[in-house]
């Protein structure tokens, strides 16, 4: 049975999981960032430097995480992904 986006039942819970994470972390980090930078980010010259470093920090993260993956099982990585913040949802799947 297709959802109203047409997508099938078990795919549209999966987008909307991925929304509600991305809903609250991305609220998170703004309201921490406003916090820690004095907020007016719209306002702030300099966004297009501030994103390349952001993106460099990002491929950081994914390919040291990439490297733990390559070292793990795959038993191993599902109980370890389930074990970190942010993915205790998993282990009740």
């Amino acid at each position: 049975m297709k959802t109203k986006t047409g997508l099938s039942q078990d795919r549209q819970e999966h987008l909307e999981e991925m929304q509600a994470e991305f809903l609250k972390l991305s609220t998170e980090k703004y309201v921490k960032g406003q916090e820690e930078h004095g907020g007016k980010m719209w306002l702030k010259p300099g966004m297009l430097q501030h994103l390349k470093e952001e993106l460099v920090d990002a491929w950081h993260y994914v390919t040291t995480l990439e490297m733990q993956l390559k070292d793990r099982q795959v038993d191993d990585v599902i109980n370890w992904w389930a074990d970190s913040d942010g993915c205790k949802s998993l282990k009740d799947k």
